[in-house]
């Protein structure tokens, strides 16, 4: 049985999702770069809600 993504997985996920939207807002990738930073508030999101779960993120 997997047990999901634990809580540090999904914080490094946030920050390598808003280090791509910074690249792609500094080279004028407007709508990318809007997309990628709501992908990190949802993997940010993830990481509180398994913080509370104490562990792992449900796989499903």
């Amino acid at each position: 049985m997997e047990l999901g993504i634990h809580r540090d997985e999904w914080k490094r996920l946030t920050q390598c999702r808003l280090d791509d939207a910074a690249v792609l807002l500094r080279n004028e990738r407007y709508d990318a770069s809007y997309y990628l930073a709501g992908y990190a508030v949802e993997c940010a999101l993830k990481a509180r809600i398994v913080s509370v779960l104490e562990g792992y993120f449900p796989p499903r």
